[in-house]
């Protein structure tokens, strides 16, 4: 008898235990259908909203910091064309991966909000920003990497999310062109004023870099090509193209 009772004890715990968490499972998971409703199709609309925001402004930004060397902020060092010197005489000026990575972000950042609107569009919802836009670019080989924090809430009659990182990655090759005005750069110091021409056909042959040179006046405006990035922009009439970034080289 004792062992039957001692039997039906474990199985009172047991049965208790699992109505407890049973309870808990439905408390917990009403706290994240709060925080990512992110199913509902108007909430989703926003979503996809700062997504294309973002995706739009990443290109416009790329473009520019092509034009300009890597530059948001154009530098004093650099023509009336805003094409910026890597080397002007002897002293070394190209900007530091992170520099550029900052450029980048801030560029970013100055496009977003006219890009993005105030979601009047998207009519069953609320939207809320929290906090200001912070933007992480991060160049790599083949990409770069942009990690978007925007926290935004998102109210939708009883019911609000809050969303607050996004992310887009480019296919573009910035961190290759980076390398390649560096390699240029050191030619010219080790060429005392000059430029191998023999290293710079074999370097683009070797990583698919087109090298365009031309002369103005004492200076060397290099226009580097990635044959294998293509940048292109939503709802824009200009043709796709092969990512390129500028920079000089002046004389003494």
């Amino acid at each position: 008898m004792v062992g039957k009772r001692g039997q039906l004890t474990i199985f009172i715990i047991i049965a208790i235990l699992i109505v407890a968490g049973v309870a808990l499972f439905f408390v917990f998971r009403g706290d994240v259908n709060e925080g990512e409703s992110s199913g509902d199709v108007d909430i989703q609309n926003v979503i996809n909203s700062v997504d294309i925001c973002l995706e739009e402004s990443v290109k416009q930004a790329l473009y520019l910091i092509g034009l300009h060397g890597g530059y948001y902020s154009t530098p004093q060092e650099s023509n009336e064309l805003g094409v910026p010197y890597y080397l002007n005489g002897k002293t070394y000026l190209v900007p530091s991966e992170s520099k550029i990575e900052e450029e980048i972000s801030g560029l970013v950042i100055s496009f977003f909000p006219d890009c993005l609107g105030n979601f009047e569009e998207i009519e069953e919802v609320d939207v809320e920003i929290l906090k200001g836009l912070e933007v992480k670019t991060l160049m790599r080989e083949d990409e770069i990497i942009f990690n978007l924090k925007y926290p935004l809430r998102i109210t939708k009659g009883d019911s609000s999310s809050i969303i607050e990182k996004f992310s887009y990655s480019s296919p573009v090759r910035l961190n290759v062109l980076y390398e390649t005005s560096k390699f240029i750069v050191n030619s010219h110091l080790k060429n005392e004023g000059g430029v191998c021409i023999s290293c710079l056909l074999e370097y683009s042959r070797e990583n698919q870099v087109g090298i365009n040179m031309s002369n103005e006046g004492g200076v060397i405006i290099y226009e580097l090509e990635d044959e294998l990035s293509i940048l292109s922009f939503i709802g824009d009439p200009f043709e796709d193209e092969n990512y390129k970034f500028k920079f000089g080289v002046k004389y003494e």
